[in-house]
């Protein structure tokens, strides 16, 4: 199960939102953010960002 901060970072990336723009909406470097993904990836079985928001959504998560 994803962390509360990586729903949050992957619920904006469903918006539309792009890596730098929730970087500098939550204040977080793009690297950060980046590995937020990442571990959700891992955490899920996402292969890849538009997976994982497939997989999220499936899941009921978003």
């Amino acid at each position: 199960m994803p962390s509360a901060r990586e729903l949050q970072i992957i619920r904006m990336l469903a918006d539309g939102m792009e890596t730098d723009a929730i970087s500098q909406a939550l204040s977080l470097s793009r690297y950060t953010v980046a590995t937020y993904l990442k571990r959700a990836c891992d955490k899920l079985g996402a292969r890849n960002r538009a997976n994982l928001i497939a997989v999220c959504e499936r899941r009921g998560l978003l």
